[in-house]
């Protein structure tokens, strides 16, 4: 029998117990216990299935989905966190649901979830009033490292703004720069 990196032989210590694999010379392999192991098999895939649904059920339940958001935006920061938010709207213009994702660290998730609750329950200028600044109070302050995870959730937050006044035509609140220098309206 030949032994080598092409050709190569493996037998468990104890090949008495129906179960030995002769690898590399063209010969096949025997099991003398098909049925236990084919049982083995099928349990370690059924197991297998089951984490892959169990994960991909707390995913979803973790990152709850807005099927028809009517503001949306997803931005990449300059650390390589993106961030991602949605927003429904009721007819006054108040934001009632949101969602959001991050592939960010922890700190990066928990200013994009600040922005989301900060967001509840305003109006399209009280949303765009929320800054870094607010978000970083909300979660009970950050460090200085991680203040550009604020930023980032802020202006995604800003930019999902600026998607849902495209859509519907709105303007902001007119500021006093707005008004024409001759002081017509």
């Amino acid at each position: 029998m030949l032994h080598g990196p092409c050709h190569s032989t493996l037998q468990p210590a104890s090949a008495s117990k129906g179960f030995a694999w002769n690898l590399g010379s063209g010969s096949t392999g025997t099991l003398g216990a098909g049925v236990m192991e084919t049982g083995s098999l099928l349990a370690g895939a059924g197991v297998l299935l089951a984490i892959v649904w169990i994960w991909f059920a707390v995913y979803y339940w973790l990152n709850p989905q807005l099927k028809n958001p009517d503001a949306k935006a997803r931005m990449t920061g300059t650390c390589g966190d993106t961030m991602e938010i949605g927003i429904q709207f009721d007819r006054k213009h108040v934001a009632v649901k949101t969602c959001c994702w991050t592939d960010g660290c922890i700190t990066s998730l928990n200013c994009i979830h600040a922005a989301a609750d900060l967001a509840k329950g305003k109006s399209v200028d009280a949303i765009l009033d929320i800054d870094a600044d607010a978000i970083q109070r909300s979660i009970g302050g950050l460090p200085k490292e991680h203040w550009h995870c604020a930023t980032l959730a802020a202006s995604t937050l800003h930019a999902a703004m600026d998607d849902y006044m495209n859509i519907h035509n709105l303007d902001s609140e007119p500021s006093l720069n707005d008004n024409p220098p001759d002081g017509n309206a």
